[in-house]
């Protein structure tokens, strides 16, 4: 399916509030219902009664992210989310899950905390469906509408990118490749650790929140293994972590980012652990 409007509108917010909110609450009237939307609105009144998590310290105000914590049956903390990829000018939806608090762990034990994860999973991935069937922007929709240009032919340095959503992959490998990068990709972190050993990658760009595998534990088997030690690992994430807290990764890129900001993180760490 082809979708075709580039811009964003109050009436679109609306419609993908309702759909949210039909499936995370099973067709049932949420508890804390969202924020009433005029749809005849500007864009900005209506995202000024959500959470502005774009002008977090180390983003860049060009970058865009508004939330509202929406939650779902089970959870309460998923955040439905208006956001604006890479700095570009193409807003779109996502719901994220927002479900790697170690607190909740503790609380709920692994097993039950593996299971409302993959609950969460299951309301995020039919929720951006049902929004992209509707004709509302998805990171799908972003990644259709992605015509970069080359700017030159990919001979530098050699990225491994690992990320769940294959929509974020492919948009990142197309930035990347675009600056000159040779890219290689990964959907799940046990994938990305045999890639990682067998291709040896001058970095590895990895997201935080992953199923199966998180970003911290991904980094850890690779810093801790001999074969794979070396690599320069950056966490790309938007959950409220720095570089202390995940003390093995190289780097901590607060998303969102933009394009400028990676290409400057990549090369500063690519200079760092520049090879002979």
């Amino acid at each position: 399916m082809q979708q075709t409007q580039p811009s964003l509108t109050s009436a679109d917010i609306a419609k993908a509030l309702a759909i949210y909110c039909s499936i995370a609450y099973d067709g049932k009237t949420p508890p804390v219902p969202p924020p009433a939307i005029d749809e005849s609105a500007p864009l900005s009144a209506t995202l000024a009664a959500f959470i502005d998590e774009s002008r977090r310290k180390g983003t860049s105000g060009e970058c865009a992210r508004f939330v509202l914590r929406l939650g779902n049956t089970r959870y309460p903390h998923m955040k439905f989310v208006v956001e604006r990829f890479m700095g570009g000018d193409q807003y779109y939806f996502s719901a994220d899950t927002h479900d790697q608090a170690k607190t909740s762990v503790i609380a709920l034990g692994q097993t039950e905390w593996k299971t409302l994860q993959d609950s969460n999973r299951k309301y995020k991935m039919e929720i951006e469906q049902a929004w992209y069937t509707a004709g509302l922007p998805t990171l799908r929709t972003v990644k259709e509408r992605a015509h970069f240009s080359q700017r030159t032919a990919p001979a530098g340095a050699h990225i491994l990118i690992v990320d769940d959503e294959p929509d974020a992959v492919h948009l990142l490998g197309i930035a990347l490749t675009r600056e000159g990068y040779r890219v290689a990709t990964s959907c799940c972190g046990r994938e990305a650790i045999d890639k990682a050993k067998s291709s040896k990658p001058d970095l590895v760009l990895l997201d935080y929140m992953m199923p199966e595998m998180s970003g911290r534990e991904v980094c850890a088997e690779l810093k801790h293994d001999q074969a794979t030690c070396n690599i320069p690992v950056v966490i790309a994430t938007y959950a409220d972590v720095d570089q202390e807290s995940l003390d093995l990764a190289d780097d901590v890129l607060k998303k969102p980012f933009n394009t400028k900001e990676l290409v400057e993180r990549v090369n500063q760490l690519l200079r760092h652990h520049c090879r002979p």
